[in-house]
């Protein structure tokens, strides 16, 4: 059964600047496409990938995020188990 935790601050507020990136940089691209009369052009080609390469470094950064969230929650669990086996120790 999959475990759920809550986002914190940085992860929503990852989540609204991704909505804000995919939103404009679908109007800018849509704007550069429409100003060359709808044909490809290297201002297109341009916008495009720069678009996608923000939106693959977000998805990175996010994906990183819930890692590092995990592992500390995994390191906690272990630190607490490891105080109680040396507390049964003494």
């Amino acid at each position: 059964m999959p475990v759920f935790r809550k986002p914190n601050a940085f992860e929503r507020v990852l989540l609204v600047v991704g909505i804000l990136v995919m939103l404009l940089g679908y109007y800018v691209i849509n704007k550069v496409y429409a100003a060359n009369n709808y044909e490809l052009s290297w201002d297109f080609l341009q916008a495009v990938f720069l678009w996608l390469i923000i939106v693959i470094f977000i998805i990175i950064i996010a994906i990183s995020e819930d890692i590092k969230q995990t592992m500390m929650e995994n390191h906690t669990k272990q630190l607490e188990l490891l105080r109680e086996e040396l507390r049964r120790r003494r």
